[in-house]
Order: C-alpha cells, then sequence, then structure tokens
C-alpha cells in the first residue's frame, strides 16, 4: 500500500511548476535547487530516479538521512549505500562485516547497471577502491544449463575475498561438497546452491542458513566478489613493493607472507595506483544529485590526501555528469522551492491542521506503524492521510499544497529508521549442539563419557558408523550412529567439569535413581501447589477500564507480538476467580517491565493494592522512577521502601499501606516484614526470585495461595524446559527483541587512548555517561585513575563487586542519578541494571570474556532509542587468538538477537534453568546435565498427571548393511553426527524430509547413505508396530516383541504371506516371516506395515 501512495505523492509533485522546471532542465545539462526542507529533498530525488538518478552524494549525516527516506520512498531493494571505511595502510583497524557488505553491494549495482540508487557520503567518494574493470573481471554469472570451469571459479571466489567453510552461514563464504557448491555473494539475501553434473550447472537454489535447505529455485546468479580488495598475485606485490617505497616496513614484510588478515582493505591505495574511486563506476552523462556541495568539499577537503582522491580530483570526476545540485544559499538561475519545516507539536497540531486544510492543502502523517499513525490522527484530526514509514523531517510546501508531518517531529523525538544489518551472519542449527572431540557427553544408560569422535567399524558382515566414548580408567563404548537418540552433550549449571562415570558399575542406575526421586519430588510438590491454588477462592478482576487504555496507548514503542500475549495471559489469569501464579520469562530489556506495570495498573484500577518486590535497593530506585514515570497522569500513588528512605518516610509509607492510601509500594525483602501490613493486597509482582533467601521465599510460598503473583525472571530459559513444566506452572516467554531498538554498533578496537577518550567525549556530548569494564578488581582503581589523567575534566566512579554492600549501592545510585559520568567497573554491570541514559561501553581485555559474558554486557547499553556502541578493547588485533577473534567477530557481527547468538544464549538458557529449578536441585543437574535432567522431570510429570511416564524403547536392528555416510559425500564429522542424530530421532514422516534434505544438501546419495535412510525408516516402523528389535538371519526377517501385536495384525501377516510365519512365545513374541523374492528391504517394510497398521 505504501508504495502506491508514495507513487501518487510522487505523481502529483510532478505536476508542480518547481518540479517541472528541473525535470525540463536535466535534459540539457546541470540544474541547481534551493529551500528543500525536511525530506523534500528526497521527493526530488525519487522523481529524478523515475528519470536513471544513479548516485546520491551528500555530507555524511545528510547522506544518511537521504538513504533512510528514499528507502521508504522507493523501497530497500531500490536503495544501496556505500559508507566510508575511514581506514590508513599501516593502521591497525577492522571494517565490519556489514560496512565491506554494503560497499561491494553498492560497487555490484553500479557496475551491473541493476536499477536502483546510490547513496555515497562526501568521504566515501573520496576513498579508492577496485577499478571498475578489476571488478567486473572477478564477477561471475551462473546460468542453469551453462559449462563453467569449476576450478577457475573456485580461484576466483577465493582470489575475490571469498572464504571456504564447511557451512556458509555468512555473506562472502562459500563451501564445496561433491557436486555442490554454495555460495554467498552480499547482493543476495539468502546464499545460493549450485548443483553441477560434470562442469554444467544442472540447478541454482536460494537455501536457508539456518536449516541449510532450499527454499526456491532461480534460473541465474551474479557473484561479485566478496571485497574490494582482490588478492591475486599481481595485488600481493604491489601491497609490498608500495608499502616498501612508503617506508612501512612492518606492513612490507606482513604482505610478503602472503596471508590475508582482517583490516586488509586499508591497502586498497597501496594495490591500485590508479586511484579509482566509486564514482568511477559510473559512466559519462549519468544523473547525480548532489546535495551541499561546498559542504561535500569541506568533507573531503578535511581528509589526508596521501590515501585517498583530492577535492579537485572528486570535483573533475563529477564534470562527466549531469548533476542536480541542491545549494545551502540561494544563487541565481536555481530553482526555489521555498518550502518551510513545520513547526509544530503534538499540542498545536489539531489547530495547524484545521487551518492548512482550510488553506487546500494535502497533509499526510507519517508514522512508525500503521496502529500508531491510526492514535496520532485521533489527536491530530481525521482527515489527515496516514502513511507508515519514518521519513527525517516534515514539510510544507506551498507551490504542491502539500504539508507532511512525521511522528517524531509531533512528539518532539528523534525520528529515524530502524536501520537492522543488512548483513548478518546466522549459525546453521545443528551447529547449536554440535559434538567436538573432548566434549564432555551423556548416555542414558551408561553415564557422562568424553566424546573421542567418529569411527568405522564392520560387526556381522556390515559396515556401519560408531560413536567413541571413554569412560573412567580409559574404558571405551561404542554407541551404533542409529542409538544417539541417547546421547546429549552435557551441559550442567556450574563450570565445574564432572568426573567421568566407572563403565559396568551400579554407580550410574544410583545416581539416576537419586534425580528420578528428586524430580519426581519437585513435580509432586509444583503439582500439589498448582492444585491449591486452583482449589483456594480468590479477587477475581474486572475487564479493563477506559484508563486502562489510555495508559497503554501512550507507550511510546510498538509492543511486539510476545509482548502482547503474555499481557493477554496476564489478564486473563487476574480475570479468574483463582489466585494467579505466572512466571514471566525474557532477556534483559524485552520488555517485561512494561508488562508489569499494566498488570499492577489492572490491580489499582479494581480498588487493589500492589507490591513490587525486587532483590536490590537500586532495581527498587529504577522501578520507582519507571512506575513513577508513566503512571504520573493517572491518579495513583506509588511509593519506596527501603534503606534509602529515612526512618521517618518508611513509617509513613507503612502507615499508607495500612489505610489503604498508597496504591503501589516498591522495595527490597523489606516489604517481608512484620510490620508491613496492607489493606487490601491484590498483586504481587517479585522480580528475579532467584536472588532472595530461602525465608524469604518460604514467605512468598504462602503469599501464592492468598494473592495474584507475577514473577519475573531476566534470564531466558530453555524451550525443553518450558515444555516440562507446561501444566503444572503457567508460564510465558517474552522471546522477542522490543521494535525499533537500533543494534549496538560494536567495533573490535586496539587498546588506544585517543579511540577512549573521543568515545567518552562523543558520548558526553550528547548528554550521556558510560560504562568502562575492567574485570579485575586488583588494577581497576589504576586503570580508573590512568583515564582521569587522560581526561581531567570527566567524573569517574568506580564499582565491583568485592565492596561493601550499602558502598557499592551508594555509588551505583549516585552514577544512575547523573553525579558522574563514566562507571569504571567489573562484571557486576551486567546483573539487572537498567540506565537508559548510558549508551557507549568499552569493554578492556574483551578476549578474555566468553561469548555469553559479552552479549549479557552489551546489553546493558542501547536500552533507549538513542545510537549505543559498544568497543571490545584488545592488545592487538595480531596478538589475539584465532578462537578469540572469532568471538569477537561473532559479537560485532551479530548485532541482531537473531539465530547466531543461539549459542551465547545457550550458556544464558542453562543459567535460567537453574535460576527456576531452585538451589535444591542444582546438584541434581549437575550429576546428570541439563538435558538429561529435563527429560527425567518431564517423565515425572507426565507420570503425575497420568499420562504415562515410561521410557521410550529403542529397537536394535541387525540388518547386515553397508548403511552410512561416506566421507567423501558428507565431509564434516560433526555434520554427519548431526545428521545421524536426527535419522536416530525420526518419527513418522520425518525419514522422508532428511532424506529430502541430504539429496538438497550434499546431492545424489550412494549406496550406503541410501541403506542408512532405509534402516531408519525400518526403525521407525518397528517402533510404531512395537518391536523390540529387528534383524535380517539367512533369509528370514526376525522380529521380536516385548508384548505381543494386536491378534488381527497378526492373522492380516498370516494371511499375506506366501509362507507362513513361524510364532515363538518367550518372553514376549517372536516372529520369524522367510523372505521369498530378492528385494528383502521392500518386503520387510511391507511386513511392518501389516503390523504397524494395528498400532498406528
Amino acid at each position: 500500500m505504501s508504495a502506491d501512495f508514495w507513487n501518487g505523492v510522487l505523481d502529483s509533485l510532478e505536476g508542480t511548476e518547481h518540479f517541472a522546471e528541473v525535470l525540463r532542465g536535466i535534459r540539457e545539462g546541470d540544474v541547481q535547487v534551493h529551500g528543500l526542507r525536511g525530506s523534500l529533498g528526497a521527493f526530488l530525488c525519487a522523481s529524478l530516479f523515475r528519470r536513471g538518478l544513479r548516485l546520491v552524494l551528500a555530507p555524511e549525516e545528510e547522506a544518511g538521512r537521504l538513504r533512510d527516506d528514499l528507502e521508504v520512498l522507493l523501497g530497500e531493494d531500490a536503495v544501496s549505500y556505500f559508507p566510508p571505511l575511514g581506514l590508513v595502510p599501516g593502521e591497525e583497524e577492522v571494517p565490519s562485516l556489514e560496512d565491506m557488505g554494503l560497499r561491494t553491494e553498492a560497487l555490484a549495482r553500479l557496475a551491473s547497471g541493476r536499477p536502483g540508487v546510490v547513496v555515497v557520503p562526501a568521504r566515501a567518494a573520496s576513498e579508492i577502491t577496485v577499478p571498475p574493470d578489476v571488478f567486473g573481471r572477478y564477477t561471475t554469472k551462473l546460468e542453469v544449463g551453462e559449462e563453467v570451469d569449476r576450478e577457475r571459479l573456485l580461484l576466483r571466489l577465493v582470489e575475490g575475498g571469498y572464504e571456504r567453510v564447511l557451512s556458509v552461514s555468512a555473506p562472502g563464504q562459500f563451501s564445496v561438497r561433491g557436486g555442490i557448491l554454495d555460495v554467498f555473494p552480499f547482493t543476495e539475501e539468502l546464499p545460493i546452491r549450485v548443483e553441477f553434473w560434470g562442469d554444467v550447472v544442472e540447478s541454482l537454489r536460494r537455501f536457508d542458513v539456518s536449516s541449510q535447505r532450499s527454499v526456491e529455485g532461480t534460473e541465474e546468479a551474479l557473484v561479485p566478489p566478496a571485497r574490494e580488495l582482490i588478492l591475486n598475485q599481481g595485488t600481493w606485490e604491489k601491497i609490498e613493493e608500495e608499502a616498501g617505497r612508503l617506508g612501512l616496513e612492518e606492513l612490507r614484510e606482513r604482505a610478503s607472507r602472503r596471508a590475508p588478515w582482517e583490516g586488509m582493505e586499508a591497502c586498497l591505495p597501496l594495490a591500485y595506483p590508479e586511484r579509482a574511486t566509486v564514482l568511477d563506476y559510473l559512466g559519462p552523462g549519468d544523473l547525480v544529485f548532489l546535495e551541499d556541495p561546498d559542504g561535500i568539499s569541506e568533507e573531503v577537503q578535511g581528509e589526508p590526501e596521501a590515501f585517498r582522491a583530492s577535492d579537485e580530483e572528486v570535483r573533475s570526476k563529477l564534470r562527466k555528469f549531469r548533476k542536480v545540485s541542491h545549494l545551502s544559499f540561494a544563487s541565481e538561475g536555481a530553482v526555489r522551492f521555498s518550502s518551510q519545516e513545520p513547526v509544530v507539536d503534538i499540542s498545536r497540531a489539531r489547530g495547524e491542521v484545521g487551518r492548512w486544510l482550510g488553506e487546500g492543502y494535502r497533509v499526510v502523517l507519517t508514522a512508525g506503524s500503521r496502529a500508531r499513525g491510526e492514535r496520532i490522527s485521533e489527536l491530530v484530526g481525521e482527515s489527515v492521510e496516514v502513511v507508515e514509514g519514518n521519513l527525517s523531517g516534515g514539510f510544507v510546501f506551498p507551490g504542491g499544497r502539500l504539508v507532511l508531518l512525521t511522528e517524531g517531529e509531533l512528539f518532539r523525538r528523534p525520528s529515524r529508521k530502524l536501520e537492522l544489518p543488512k548483513f548478518k551472519a546466522g549459525t546453521p542449527i545443528q551447529d547449536i549442539s554440535a559434538l567436538r572431540r573432548g566434549d564432555l557427553v551423556v548416555h542414558e544408560d551408561y553415564g557422562i563419557g568424553e566424546f573421542l569422535g567418529v569411527e568405522r567399524m564392520e560387526v556381522g558382515g556390515a559396515k556401519g558408523d560408531f560413536v567413541v566414548l571413554e569412560y573412567r580408567d580409559g574404558d571405551r563404548l561404542y554407541v551404533p550412529v542409529d542409538q544417539l537418540v541417547k546421547v546429549t552433550k552435557y551441559e550442567g549449571p556450574s563450570e565445574v567439569r564432572p568426573s567421568l562415570t566407572k563403565l559396568g558399575g551400579v554407580e550410574w542406575e544410583r545416581v539416576k535413581e537419586r534425580v528420578r526421586r528428586a524430580t519426581k519430588e519437585m513435580a509432586g510438590e509444583l503439582l500439589k501447589l498448582y492444585a491449591a491454588r486452583k482449589a483456594r477462592p480468590g479477587h477475581a478482576f474486572s475487564p479493563d477500564t477506559a484508563w486502562q487504555a489510555e495508559l497503554e496507548s501512550s507507550f511510546p514503542y510498538e509492543e511486539t507480538p510476545d509482548q502482547l500475549r503474555a499481557l493477554r495471559e496476564i489478564k486473563e489469569d487476574m480475570e479468574r476467580p483463582v489466585p494467579m501464579d505466572r512466571l514471566l520469562c525474557g532477556d534483559v530489556g524485552f520488555g517485561k517491565t512494561e508488562v508489569a506495570l499494566r498488570a499492577a495498573f489492572k490491580a489499582v484500577m479494581d480498588g487493589k493494592q500492589v507490591a513490587v518486590l525486587v532483590p536490590t535497593t537500586i532495581l527498587a530506585e529504577q522501578h520507582f522512577r519507571t512506575f513513577s514515570e508513566r503512571l504520573g497522569s493517572f491518579p495513583v500513588v506509588v511509593e519506596m521502601l527501603s534503606r534509602f528512605r529515612s526512618p521517618s518516610q518508611q513509617r509513613k509509607v507503612l502507615e499508607g499501606l495500612r489505610k489503604g492510601t498508597v496504591d503501589i509500594v516498591i522495595g527490597t525483602h523489606r516489604l517481608l516484614s512484620d510490620d508491613v501490613k496492607f489493606k487490601d493486597l491484590g498483586l504481587v509482582i517479585i522480580d528475579d526470585e532467584h536472588r532472595f533467601g530461602v525465608r524469604q521465599k518460604e514467605k512468598l510460598k504462602k503469599l501464592r495461595l492468598e494473592v495474584d503473583v507475577l514473577s519475573l525472571s531476566a534470564t531466558p530459559i530453555p524451550r525443553t524446559l518450558y515444555m516440562a513444566l507446561s501444566g503444572i506452572r503457567d508460564m510465558t516467554v517474552i522471546s522477542t527483541p522490543p521494535r525499533g531498538r537500533l543494534p549496538v554498533v560494536t567495533k573490535i578496537v586496539p587498546f588506544d587512548p585517543k579511540r577512549i577518550t573521543e568515545g567518552i567525549y562523543r558520548e558526553l556530548g550528547r548528554g550521556g555517561q558510560v560504562f568502562f569494564v575492567h574485570n579485575r578488581v586488583r588494577t581497576i582503581y589504576s586503570m580508573a585513575d590512568y583515564l582521569r589523567r587522560l581526561m581531567p575534566d570527566v567524573r569517574f566512579c568506580v564499582a565491583h563487586g568485592q565492596m561493601k554492600e550499602g558502598e557499592l549501592e551508594e555509588v551505583m545510585l549516585s552514577f544512575l542519578r547523573g553525579e558522574y559520568d563514566v562507571l569504571v567497573c567489573t562484571m557486576i554491570v551486567e546483573a539487572g541494571i537498567d540506565m537508559p541514559n548510558v549508551n557507549t561501553m568499552f569493554i578492556n581485555r574483551a578476549d578474555k570474556f566468553g561469548l555469553a559474558q559479552l552479549y549479557q554486557l552489551r546489553g546493558r547499553v542501547g536500552r533507549s532509542d538513542v545510537q549505543a556502541y559498544a568497543y571490545l578493547l584488545v592488545p592487538s588485533l595480531r596478538s589475539l587468538t584465532p578462537e578469540a577473534r572469532k568471538r569477537l567477530r561473532t559479537l560485532e557481527e551479530f548485532t541482531e538477537l537473531g539465530s547466531g547468538m543461539r549459542l551465547a544464549l545457550r550458556d544464558l538458557e542453562i543459567r535460567g534453568a537453574g535460576n527456576i529449578l531452585g538451589p535444591e536441585q542444582h546438584g541434581f543437574v549437575q550429576a546428570v546435565g541439563v538435558e538429561l535432567y529435563l527429560k527425567l522431570l518431564e517423565r515425572a510429570v507426565r507420570e503425575l498427571k497420568g499420562e504415562g511416564g515410561e521410557v521410550p524403547r529403542e529397537v536394535e536392528l541387525s540388518l547386515g548393511l553397508d548403511a552410512f555416510l561416506p566421507e567423501d559425500y558428507v565431509p564434516d564429522e560433526a555434520q554427519r553426527l548431526s545428521i545421524y542424530r536426527k535419522l536416530s530421532e525420526a518419527g513418522p514422516g520425518e525419514v522422508e524430509e532428511i532424506e529430502e534434505e541430504l539429496r538438497d544438501r550434499f546431492g545424489r546419495p550412494p549406496e550406503e547413505a541410501k541403506a542408512l535412510i532405509e534402516a531408519a525408516r525400518l526403525r521407525e516402523m518397528a517402533k510404531r508396530a512395537g518391536a523390540r528389535s529387528l534383524g535380517l538371519e539367512d533369509g528370514t526377517l526376525v522380529l521380536e516383541f516385548p508384548e505381543p501385536p494386536g491378534r488381527e495384525a497378526l492373522l492380516e501377516l498370516v494371511r499375506r504371506s506366501e509362507v507362513v510365519p513361524r510364532f515363538e512365545l518367550s518372553g514376549g513374541l517372536r516372529v520369524e516371516v522367510p523372505l521369498t523374492s530378492g528385494e528383502h528391504l521392500e518386503e520387510a517394510r511391507r511386513i511392518l506395515e501389516i503390523l504397524a497398521g494395528e498400532k498406528s
């Protein structure tokens, strides 16, 4: 709808005298314009785009705005952006994946002539890049049916900057498996799978990174280079030669080793003496829009000329094109648009809109979402046309009788489009639970062992793969891959590595029995509490009031679907006549507080009081501020009870609670003291319950039977825990981050005083504060002193976990109140503190942190709609180990909470599981690992609910088949294991899906892989038929059942068999069916279908 709307607006603008004059002028040459206010310049560019506009050049800030606006008006696919890299040869700096991808995509658009416009900031226009002819030589067009020299293609990918990997998960990677080539160009949203038959391209398909499955076919694909620096022999020699000439000895020596390194793009000026820039990708007479030519020159002149084009060179290149220039000051002959910015806010909007409409103007309002636009139109007047899309600024254009208003300007909030990273790396699903040699694993029947790898063995004349596990005293267990369902990766709640189990003893059975009893006890307790609550009468809250709707519509952001679902479930619970006890889980910053606040308001609207219980004084202060601000325009009394309140203030609050004059009280465990009495308590909200002591938890347990309780947990939890507890614990999980939050810009940088001072001063300059994380208490004060010497005018304070509780709280509160600018602190800053004013973070020695720690730390900034920055400080980029480099790169590239962060989230989920299960279960989880514990818990719950908690039976197979995945078919051991695991767990219809996946990802399966698939199919059917084992003995199919199948199924088998089967009863039923045809597997399948018919 938006595209049609904007096209209509453009059509009407092109009918105006001003637009018509510009469009006439470009036929003959250059045109100058003046007076384009707000986003009117973007509308002119969109109109010029219809006449072949190729490139927009602007000072950096304006370039960002024009890019955002053009993406709204033309659609994101029609706009590319060419950001500056700002690199200098010899300096250590690594450009982000995002910037490299955007530049490559922009060059590919210009080089191929693909329709669209490229927006270029002035600095980027002067940066040296790969010459267009070189870029063209390394761009490959693939077409179905075309013959390709595969070796040459692979060499071109490597020299063009693609990285060879086992599974493609990010742009700039490729992977080869037999006749399959996967490649992920920056020009594609999804990676491309090329299937060859010999050297002929048999098919081209796009595939999904997470599942690695094809999603759609295509007839052709363009594969440009993955980076601007083409690393062929000539390039290496040129870099080495130029570095030597300029005296950059370290760089020359590095280039002589011919091994690529991150940040090599700094060598572009050395590699290409032609001094080509992005402007060389345009042809003579192409149409270009210049926003503020003087500002462009100023930005270009502000850069050192040694390694970039000078202002004069840029001007010279621009002379070849037709130009529309928007001037800051009017000059003779310029087309004067005479537009103004609408000076109006929401309080005066209705009157102003009425005046404009009366004067014959068309009034358009842009909003972040359709729903928000409709809410605002109710405030400003129904005759306003509402359209979804964030434009950077409004305007009043008398020449077109058009007024454009933006939501941001009306509410005096910066209006900016959420710029999610375009190039995201993902993680293939199987990588998350993949086993690596040396990992601890848990075998359900034998206990904790160490994974040594996969070994191929011949047993009974048939070859197959076995997982090798080592136990105590060096004993080994060989597990057939069809029994991998019993093996899980060991993950425990603590970092203590458990000891290996002794094979052949009773030790493991005893451990498992203890855990079984504990899970049964815990499930029983939860079930008892659940039943008791359901049997007790509670207060049924009334439906939502008009004030509730008003409060909810005043929320400045759009709710996520998860938030709305959580609210719906909580309100439904509150409106039932039994006490609510719901657990709300979600990562920090996912909007749990807003959900809790709305629940509290609902309770107050029904005349009830609310207690909000938090573990620390700082959190009490934060929640008090949030609740007071959000509820300030309603007649609701919010108070706080903590040791930062004087005794007289506390007495006043206690009296208000007794008399009912205080509606909501926020406090620490002080709220659970005997002297705290409520007139009519209706709802208790508990934040991070796991951080309270045993005595307090006992009090809370009693409360749960009397009033509605909503618990908030700030750590995510495993889905398996959610499933295990469903039906005995009411839980809601918020797993999506709020819309409109800007991703944190994350950069890996060497420890550099200049970079640190720049970053801190920039944050303070926009009124913000800074976290400087230094995770060593011993040296934290000397680090703070060092920073003070660098910036004597900046106010620093120090916080760490070894400070006395009162002292630490004083420091944190002073910082929260803005009395300090920079908090130099240890990891304590990760623990649930919400400081929206802190939007820059430095993490010193980031290479020493784990991914989950870094992820949680970074989550402390970017909590508002201000762009946040996280600098990962390392001693030197060169000194990083490959593991640390990969970890930091992961964080830098996964600026969005997507599939890639699931690895880090897994650590947090395990922590979350521990928090919810409680410390008393910690030892049991540690003893058997999270996954097996949750499996046993789920069985205990099912048993107590009368749904059967028996252990699913596995089927033993002995079919005499060579059934495995050959290395030349699936080269990577982790991938083979992933497929083996899927086959061992496959249910009805799933084997066919796995077979399809194999064909899609690896090509035509060889005989051994076909046999593996067939064996899995037979095992699944045998399981459905209730068999314990299935084997082939001298042309006879032998099935053993612990309990005989149904009489009808056995009679049907006899009726449909050419030779009468033999039946033998001994501790179950043994069935022997002589096979008459040579197609043993097909016949076995037919027999199992008959026997499973009764069971299915």
